[in-house]
């Protein structure tokens, strides 16, 4: 399967608020690491499937629109 269908799979499958779907993409050492309007935030695997369970409570579906996507040797960009 392609890079870019993986992403496009990912985006179109509500993993986002689905923590088993959720857990078939990620890999068991990812860090989420970002800066939000509380501060510096690192999630694990174990954080990212509880975040999806929390959301499942308040969504019934998620909808993400791509803009762009590209592609450039083993790099994607969404």
């Amino acid at each position: 399967m392609n890079l870019k269908k993986i992403i496009l799979d990912f985006y179109k499958s509500d993993a986002l608020i689905n923590p088993t779907v959720l857990a078939t993409y990620l890999h068991d050492d990812i860090l989420l690491e970002w800066n939000s309007s509380k501060g510096f935030i690192q999630m694990n695997r174990d954080d990212l499937l509880a975040l999806a369970s929390e959301l499942s409570r308040s969504y019934i579906r998620s909808k993400v629109d791509i803009s762009h996507i590209v592609k450039e040797g083993d790099l994607v960009s969404v």
